[in-house]
């Protein structure tokens, strides 16, 4: 049924060979049994190859792919960003990421029926968060992604987030880059090294335009994904990275996802406080990921039969949640903004992370796709 956040787990270690982006000298081959999924769903047009090909050089054309994954990438979080605030502004009557102003439970039921539906339609569930099925195809997989899975699957996310799901969108925007990576190496017959490179300079891509940071977006990439700080990765990775935020700061705005007011430290002493807030979030991220994995653990032991029904049953729990606390509903950026400028409560300061971490797990565990990076925000 895909993977979950916790198949992350032994991923992500130094790369056990150099790797060098232009395929001289290519990433270890996939243990064998790996299965290789088909990724020819089509072909570009003959000239356009021709065009690619007929470039000087292998280097000189991995980097025109490497431009043209961070375009693509850009574009296509532009297009999901759409139909995100489309989808809010048709349900929740306004064009912000926003949930207060909503106060209707069946919303976020749409959102689930809709996802049970799909699963119903393609015969298997939706589940899985992104980053730990990238890392899968690039170690496992050589690079290799289901590329129409990978648009259906971020489509009816974003589509769910927008209803309410407690889950980030970046899920979205993180698979359709990396599938845009994959189908690129796919199309072009390109060798496993420059697939995998492709499929994480996507990804990348979709971070840094789902949260306007490219330079953190590839130091994701490197350090997540590929595992390595090579300057031969250094260098595609930041270029998708930069390609993907110019187009959404072009065609979207320049502006940030959280707004921060001034401060100042007034004291020394005031350092040691944020060492220990250092450690309670540490403590608390390891909370989140165990709580998660718990909830994934225990709604996997339920019968086959009820699976892609889950998303239904998980979606109508948040909405009944959501009449009496809507601040557990979507990305939870509002949430965190009124918490940043001292205006939401302190009871709710304490009870919302611990709702947030049990609504955000039921959906993760039942099956509706979204990302875990935003929620654990919260």
């Amino acid at each position: 049924g895909g993977s979950r956040w916790k198949s992350q787990r032994g991923f992500g270690k130094a790369l056990p060979a150099s790797v060098h982006w232009t395929g001289v000298e290519a990433m270890p081959e996939p243990a064998s049994g790996a299965v290789h999924p088909d990724l020819r769903t089509g072909e570009p047009s003959p000239w356009l190859r021709r065009i690619l090909r007929g470039l000087l050089g292998q280097e000189r054309r991995f980097w025109v792919l490497v431009v043209g994954v961070g375009l693509i990438s850009g574009l296509g979080a532009v297009a999901l960003l759409a139909v995100l605030r489309f989808t809010q502004h048709l349900f929740w009557q306004t064009h912000s990421e926003h949930f207060l102003e909503g106060t209707l439970a069946e919303k976020p039921v749409l959102g689930g029926a809709l996802v049970t539906l799909v699963s119903l339609v393609v015969g298997q569930p939706l589940r899985g968060h992104g980053t730990a099925g990238i890392i899968e195809s690039i170690w496992v997989k050589s690079g290799r992604l289901p590329f129409p899975r990978a648009l259906l699957r971020g489509f009816v996310s974003i589509i769910a987030v927008a209803l309410g799901a407690p889950l980030g969108r970046e899920g979205a925007l993180l698979q359709t880059g990396a599938a845009s990576g994959s189908a690129l190496s796919g199309w072009l017959k390109l060798g496993p090294g420059q697939a995998r490179v492709l499929v994480a300079c996507g990804a990348s891509a979709g971070i840094a335009s789902a949260y306007n940071v490219p330079i953190g977006a590839a130091l994701f990439g490197l350090e997540v994904l590929l595992g390595s700080f090579a300057l031969e990765l250094f260098g595609p990775i930041v270029v998708s990275c930069v390609v993907a935020t110019l187009v959404s700061r072009t065609l979207i705005a320049d502006h940030p996802s959280y707004v921060i007011p001034h401060y100042a430290l007034t004291h020394p002493r005031e350092l040691l406080l944020a060492l220990m807030l250092g450690v309670l979030v540490g403590g608390a991220s390891a909370l989140y990921v165990r709580g998660i994995n718990f909830t994934s653990d225990l709604l996997d032991r339920l019968p086959s039969w009820l699976t892609p029904f889950m998303p239904l049953v998980a979606m109508t729990a948040v909405g009944l949640t959501a009449i009496a606390g809507p601040y557990l509903m979507g990305n939870g950026y509002d949430s965190v903004n009124m918490a940043l400028h001292g205006t939401l409560p302190l009871t709710l300061l304490l009870i919302l992370p611990l709702a947030k971490l049990a609504v955000t797990s039921l959906c993760a565990g039942a099956g509706v796709p979204g990302g875990l990076f935003t929620p654990s925000l919260f």
